[in-house]
């Protein structure tokens, strides 16, 4: 959840489900945003056909650069850089400055929101993922952040109720 967020609730649950839900925080800097904004279209049956291999998470060559700790600004991704491959898909490459990072994620902020969001988490140092957006996110901002985690809250585990019942009377 966004850090002004403190409630939050989970649409569309199936009845009489068992849920288990905790927080957990994540830290580390982001790298500057980048502003996206694909062709107008869905996703074609000829995209669909098309190898994705771009899209899988992956470390690509190049320079060897020095790693900082997390907590350290300079461990912040930079060099974001967005290639739009078709009307939904967005290959993103970037260079990882962090040593101890937990995990790579990946944000966006659709046009109109005022804050990012996570739209992938990626495993440690990752520096090249693809994309398929949703619908929202077809014109927005992305960022790359280098995270660690916090400690973990405790777990609250909730159930649906029973599915609604309808009674007929005949005869």
């Amino acid at each position: 959840m966004p850090p002004a967020q403190s409630t939050y609730r989970h649409p569309d649950l199936m009845s009489r489900t068992p849920f288990h839900y905790r927080l957990r925080p994540y830290y580390g800097p982001a790298s500057q945003p980048v502003q996206v904004s694909l062709p107008p279209g869905d996703l074609t049956e000829k995209d669909q056909r098309n190898d994705h291999e771009w899209a899988s998470p992956r470390t690509v060559g190049g320079r060897v650069v020095p790693t900082h700790p997390v907590g350290d600004d300079a461990a912040a991704p930079s060099g974001l850089k967005a290639t739009v491959k078709h009307a939904n898909g967005i290959r993103f490459t970037w260079t990882d400055h962090a040593g101890d990072e937990e995990a790579q994620l990946l944000e966006a902020r659709p046009a109109g929101s005022r804050s990012f969001r996570p739209a992938a988490v990626l495993d440690p140092d990752v520096n090249s993922f693809g994309l398929i957006t949703l619908p929202e996110e077809k014109k927005a901002s992305y960022r790359i952040r280098a995270i660690v985690y916090g400690e973990q809250s405790n777990v609250v585990r909730l159930k649906t109720g029973a599915e609604p019942t309808t009674s007929a009377t005949g005869r």
